[in-house]
């Protein structure tokens, strides 16, 4: 037996050891990210020029100066549609237009300013470039339009992963509380149980760690997601616990817009298509 010293000494050894060893929760990327250079018209750079940036649905800004390179950088944004000012005394203000933020994506702004008053704004509406020099991760993104106009069976939104590039439904593994009551399918030639499952960044797994789902085998709520994405290769250190894929989910957040939305869900043999075995009456 140890003596009441000796445990008064392990007790808080052990706790600590208890803590470190505890798994910890890592952040999963739900956001989106601008960065950008502000420069004038003959290309040198421009420090402390204002940037604000905006987020058209919501109307909530965010602040930045850029600094000795001209060079700013807001992570953490909100999906949405975005405008850019950049105002710098002695120059035009430069707004730009139209930027589509999705979730894990990094857009690259270069805005130049002419020379004149800061009352002058200069407007250039154009969309991000559709492809991604900031990351090597492969992914493929699974927007609000396609959410809502793809015909789904049953309303499971995990069903649209299989329009990604690299993931093909696994018929061979069936739905259980074993192996998961959700969508069965393979992400890169990886098992199916090797998949994740996030939705706003946490992890929503059935209870043995498999592809989640209802009794009837759907993975409800297509009306409360915004979008999702599929990562199905070299993802950062931010993911882990699977070697196949990565699909991740946010919801819908309110905007300054009053919208509803409402569908009915009908299911019915008369409506259905005849097939040979049908009684021909």
């Amino acid at each position: 037996m140890c003596s009441p010293t000796l445990f008064r000494i392990s007790f808080p050894v052990l706790l600590v050891l208890g803590l470190t060893l505890a798994p910890r929760a890592s952040a999963q990327t739900t956001t989106g990210t601008l960065a950008g250079t502000v420069s004038d018209e003959t290309g040198a750079a421009l420090p402390g020029v204002t940037v604000v940036i905006k987020n058209v649905d919501t109307g909530t800004t965010r602040s930045l100066t850029t600094g000795g390179s001209g060079r700013y950088r807001a992570s953490a944004l909100e999906p949405g549609s975005y405008e850019v000012s950049a105002t710098l005394s002695g120059f035009q203000t430069n707004v730009r237009r139209a930027l589509a933020l999705t979730m894990g994506q990094e857009i690259n702004v270069t805005q130049v300013l002419g020379v004149g008053e800061m009352s002058e704004e200069v407007i250039v509406v154009a969309e991000a470039d559709l492809v991604d020099t900031t990351s090597s991760t492969l992914a493929q993104l699974v927007d609000q339009r396609q959410i809502r106009e793809l015909p789904l069976n049953g309303r499971d939104f995990s069903e649209l992963a299989l329009t990604s590039i690299g993931v093909v439904q696994s018929p061979t593994t069936d739905r259980s509380l074993v192996r998961g009551m959700g969508t069965q399918f393979s992400v890169a030639g990886a098992r199916p149980n090797m998949v994740s499952y996030l939705l706003d960044g946490t992890d929503v797994a059935d209870q043995g760690g498999q592809s989640p789902g209802s009794a009837a085998g759907g993975l409800l709520g297509v009306e409360t997601i915004r979008e999702f994405q599929v990562i199905t290769n070299n993802y950062g250190a931010e993911y882990g616990r699977s070697a196949g894929g990565i699909v991740s989910a946010i919801t819908r957040s309110g905007t300054n817009a009053f919208q509803g939305g409402a569908f009915e869900f009908h299911r019915n043999a008369a409506l259905d298509w005849r097939t040979y075995f049908d009684d021909p009456d």
